[in-house]
């Protein structure tokens, strides 16, 4: 399937669980303690027989032990769902229940597809974060310019400077790339 086609995806032959991600959502919710790789490799497998070739997560609860860290990236090599590109938004406070996360399909992507990661100024650490793709059609690989965003915005309890400064930055984010850009978000929006 084209990259442009953006539809719901029936699982390959053989294929009957949807994916794990909620699963996979629960494991990563621990930053840089002992994660289980194997477990996760399998997971991505899973998602892998799905055609996807991103995932969005919010509320993943990544925490990183200083607070200069808001973005941390790995990649997750599998045996048959091939190779991943984890880009994780988190935050250094225990009382934040954010972090959000890209991973990318590396089957799709490459390294030099992204060309831009768009971290979240001060106050959003955790909530919102993106990135800027974009691959000139060459040598029989489709083209592609496209913005991924992912959030986790506030509650509305929580302050309104904060909830605004969030939804204003998404708006930001819309900006990036030109006429031809595709933006595709994926909001936790709920009560919010």
């Amino acid at each position: 399937t084209a990259l442009g086609e953006w539809d719901v995806r029936e699982p390959a032959a053989g294929s009957v669980e949807p994916p794990p991600l909620e699963k996979l959502q629960q494991m990563l919710a621990d930053d840089e303690n002992d994660k289980d790789y194997e477990d996760f490799q399998e997971m991505l497998e899973d998602v892998a027989k799905w055609g996807m070739h991103f995932i969005s997560l919010q509320s993943t609860q990544n925490r990183f032990r200083t607070k200069a860290a808001t973005r941390r990236e790995w990649k997750v090599k599998t045996t048959k769902g091939g190779s991943w590109h984890v880009i994780a938004w988190g935050t250094a406070r225990n009382s934040d229940p954010g972090g959000v996360m890209i991973i990318l399909n590396m089957r799709t992507f490459s390294g030099t597809d992204i060309r831009e990661r768009l971290d979240p100024p001060p106050g959003l650490t955790g909530r919102i974060g993106g990135l800027h793709l974009k691959r000139r059609t060459h040598e029989g690989r489709q083209g592609f310019d496209l913005v991924l965003s992912v959030g986790y915005a506030f509650q509305n309890t929580d302050d309104e400077e904060r909830r605004h400064k969030f939804w204003d930055h998404l708006q930001r984010i819309h900006t990036k790339g030109g006429a031809r850009t595709q933006h595709l978000s994926a909001i936790d929006g709920n009560a919010h």
